[in-house]
């Protein structure tokens, strides 16, 4: 598969064997407290200070739980909850993904998040409940597949043409084909016409949107064009 990939420099395609891209999974996790007014916070159960809490915890269990050699990450992307001033809500939602290079370590961060939301959220009178929702294996490359792409992109471009890509922490769905058959991932380098900086990977919102659901998997719909992918960035998982 080629993959385009922004840190390599400009006329180099790279290759990779072995863990090359991350597992990741989304999730959500929704905090359920009891509304009030602002100024009774105490006949109230703020899920947004519970919230707050559940967010700075969650970083220990990448910072104090996991195996520090390990590569593990925790990303909080949207915290969302009440809609004025003056009105604690009833519930707060946060959004987010894990991400690892090795199953055992998105099954440890799998298994800790609910029991650590849970039990802050306990601690302070409330409840939470997570959603698990869109998820991809880690990616690896066959060994012997990644040497042949390498080996024919070296005869028909040169040696100095070719690099080893960066491991990296985004995810790719062709992690599914990689399980089943092995293969390798070509990265193909795109840059800004100075050279000087990478184009920026981002999701056009007229094009890239879906409905969300706090449980099942939804497929992205249709791509852009392949010219205008190329022209915006094409965003990963």
């Amino acid at each position: 598969m080629i993959h385009v990939h922004p840190d390599l420099p400009m006329g180099k395609v790279g290759f990779r064997s072995g863990p090359s891209m991350a597992g990741m999974s989304r999730f959500e996790i929704e905090v359920r407290g009891h509304g009030g007014h602002a100024a009774r916070p105490h006949i109230a159960v703020d899920p947004v200070v519970i919230a707050a809490h559940i967010v700075i915890a969650l970083q220990t269990l990448i910072s104090r739980e996991l195996d520090p050699t390990a590569m593990g990450l925790i990303t909080l992307g949207s915290i969302t909850s009440g809609t004025t001033h003056n009105v604690i809500p009833d519930t707060a939602l946060i959004k987010g993904t894990i991400r690892a290079h090795e199953k055992r370590v998105m099954d440890q961060l799998r298994a800790r998040i609910p029991e650590l939301a849970g039990g802050v959220a306990q601690a302070m009178r409330a409840e939470s409940k997570v959603h698990w929702g869109m998820a991809y294996p880690p990616l690896t490359c066959d060994d012997a597949m990644t040497e042949l792409a390498a080996g024919a992109a070296r005869e028909l471009l040169g040696a100095a043409a070719v690099a080893q890509t960066p491991i990296s922490m985004g995810s790719e769905d062709f992690a599914f084909v990689l399980e089943k058959v092995p293969g390798s991932v070509i990265a193909w380098v795109f840059r800004t016409p100075t050279g000087s900086e990478p184009c920026r990977c981002t999701r056009r919102p007229s094009t890239w949107t879906r409905t969300p659901s706090p449980s099942v998997p939804q497929a992205w719909p249709t791509s852009p064009s392949p010219t205008s992918a190329v022209r915006s960035g094409i965003p990963m998982a």
